[in-house]
């Protein structure tokens, strides 16, 4: 079968569980509200419950991961700090 022969792929065709995967991976929760505005399913898929739930957890995920190197990184400058003085 040629690539021509087979329909073209949209987002439209993208199970909600991936699209939900893929703006829960935004960085901040400002993207992923704007992202409202793109069609009223995607309203529909931000304002859930299930989504919100999902796009917290996922923002707890990262700030957990990340918590010990910004402790590292701020320890780091204050050590620096303190030996200019």
């Amino acid at each position: 079968m040629n690539m021509r022969d087979e329909p073209d792929a949209t987002i439209k065709d993208l199970p909600d569980e991936f699209l939900i995967e893929i703006l829960c991976r935004l960085p901040d929760y400002k993207y992923a509200f704007q992202c409202k505005c793109v069609s009223k399913h995607w309203l529909s898929l931000i304002s859930s419950p299930y989504f919100i739930r999902s796009f917290v957890a996922a923002a707890n995920n990262k700030m957990k991961f990340n918590e010990p190197y910004a402790f590292v990184y701020f320890q780091s400058m204050v050590e620096r700090l303190y030996k200019s003085l």
